[in-house]
């Protein structure tokens, strides 16, 4: 699935980097300024990085964190949310977990008396 850069627009980073829009909030990356020779250049190199085709998997990823409201990322990056948030951020399945099984001993034929 192709996904345009301009899908990501109501991000900060790329009104500020891709499209040349101050935000008094953003710092500027060193790595930015190793985008190209000139500003024009640079922002188009930051757009070009968020023009490429998802696979199937990814868009699936993000889809199912949206539908249940958790973020997506590596292990690292969700213990660091659980952190910060005091919360567990892992999925769980929905509903009342279930009761143990009970185990019903064999009955045992009794002698005649």
């Amino acid at each position: 699935m192709r996904t345009p850069w301009y899908v990501f627009t109501y991000a900060t980073s790329i009104r500020a980097n891709g499209l040349g829009q101050a935000d008094h909030l953003l710092t500027p990356h060193p790595l930015y300024g190793e985008l190209g020779r000139t500003e024009a250049d640079r922002r188009t190199a930051y757009r070009e990085w968020f023009d490429r085709e998802l696979n199937a998997k990814t868009v699936d990823d993000i889809r199912l964190a949206l539908d249940q409201g958790q973020p997506l990322g590596d292990s690292r990056f969700l213990d660091s949310i659980e952190k910060a948030t005091g919360q567990r951020r892992e999925a769980r399945p929905r509903g009342r977990p279930k009761k143990p099984a009970v185990v019903v001993p064999e009955a045992r034929e009794q002698e005649p008396l």
